[in-house]
């Protein structure tokens, strides 16, 4: 049996929202050091670093940590670096449209306004679509954590 109870989509979204404001400091700082030049995979690196090294390392990103969530293998033990990097590569997946279409920046001028639009309501579908599978899962699973092989726990 995995210690502690299985998190469903209100605790894990709370944690994401604590990460994106983080991350959302270090890409302001980074932007201004390059003087506004919007690098289209800044943010997607920065997110795959960020969450792979937590998770990896910790078993959480700073946002699971403040709630007291834990990522674990489905046997309960804590999951490796290679695990991590899988489960964040398949997470980012519905976020993409999201990473490479931003709605401010530079890149403001360079993409259509119906594309960004258009990229943004597809990200944020498959985000929507997520939730509910996290939901209606019994195990609360979203498709990373099957496909990795893991589950968000609460230690605390």
């Amino acid at each position: 049996m995995i210690p502690g109870e299985k998190v469903g989509v209100r605790s894990r979204a709370w944690a994401l929202l604590i990460d994106l404001m983080v991350l959302s400091i270090l890409q302001v700082v980074v932007l201004v050091l390059l003087q506004g030049i919007w690098i289209a995979g800044f943010n997607l690196l920065v997110w795959i670093a960020y969450s792979a090294y937590f998770d990896g390392r910790r078993g959480a990103t700073p946002g699971k940590i403040l709630l007291g969530l834990r990522i674990v293998r489905t046997d309960g033990s804590a999951i490796d670096y290679q695990q991590a990097f899988i489960r964040c590569l398949v997470k980012l997946v519905p976020l993409l449209p999201l990473f490479l279409f931003p709605a401010t920046g530079d890149a403001l001028s360079q993409t259509p306004a119906l594309l960004r639009t258009g990229m943004g309501a597809v990200g944020l579908s498959l985000l929507l679509l997520s939730a509910v599978v996290i939901a209606r899962h019994p195990f609360r699973q979203a498709l990373h954590d099957r496909v990795a092989r893991t589950y968000v726990i609460r230690i605390f």
